[in-house]
């Protein structure tokens, strides 16, 4: 039977830094004698510890915070939000340290007890970064990333706009980048056939106004890589 594992299993640094009552550990939050780390720092160390452990999912936690923080700017919102964004979804994805290599590695489709046991990790990312200073919704951006519109995601089966908004635009972010992702078992989607796939799903599983507003950044943001990329007018 695949189980997957506590956070913290079989990762010596990690546990470390969050389990300060175990035999030999240092205490949360800090490594040997050094001063406490600094919020910064600790979504930092974590990142790196994701990335060492799964190198696709840590490079992924790190463009999908850079997708959101960019739509958060083009949606103009507030400098708090972006804050929330940057923290929070750098270590949307840091609950599959708490995942068998089995399954977390796995080079092809999920079966259905498989990905039963993946979607465990928000709950388990939201166990991990208790010890660190996480405003509520930013811990609700761990948590709630997988929700879907239509009442059909996890963890917690919400729907619409009972989902937060910024977990709404995060699931916009992380699914765009999935797709634009090359896979071992799929091909990556062109830009055109991922916004296509956004398009399709807005309204299940994505907020159809959110879906519509992302799609208009994408197709900006495109246009304007591909005007700064064409050679000036000759004179």
């Amino acid at each position: 039977m695949i189980i997957h594992k506590s956070p913290g299993a079989g990762d010596p640094w990690l546990g470390s830094l969050f389990w300060p009552g175990a035999p030999g550990k240092q205490p949360a939050r800090s490594l040997g004698k050094e001063a406490p780390l600094s919020l910064k720092e600790s979504i930092t160390a974590l990142q790196r510890t994701l990335a060492a452990r799964d190198p696709y999912t840590g490079q992924h936690s790190i463009r999908v915070a850079a997708l959101a923080a960019s739509f958060a700017q083009y949606l103009g919102l507030a400098s708090e939000d972006l804050r929330s964004l940057g923290n929070a979804v750098n270590l949307h994805d840091l609950g599959k340290v708490g995942i068998s290599d089995a399954i977390l590695l796995k080079q092809g489709p999920l079966t259905p007890q498989e990905r039963q046991i993946i979607n465990t990790h928000p709950v388990i990312g939201v166990k991990i970064v208790e010890p660190l200073n996480l405003s509520p919704r930013e811990k609700e951006i761990i948590l709630l990333h997988h929700e879907r519109w239509d009442g059909n995601g996890y963890p917690l089966g919400l729907a619409g706009e009972d989902i937060p908004f910024l977990c709404r635009l995060t699931a916009l972010a992380d699914v765009y980048d999935a797709l634009v992702t090359d896979r071992p078992y799929r091909r990556q989607f062109t830009v055109s056939e991922a916004l296509k796939e956004i398009e399709a799903h807005a309204g299940r599983q994505f907020d159809p106004r959110l879906a519509k507003e992302f799609i208009g950044f994408i197709a900006a943001t495109e246009a304007k890589a591909v005007a700064t990329a064409a050679p000036p007018n000759p004179a």
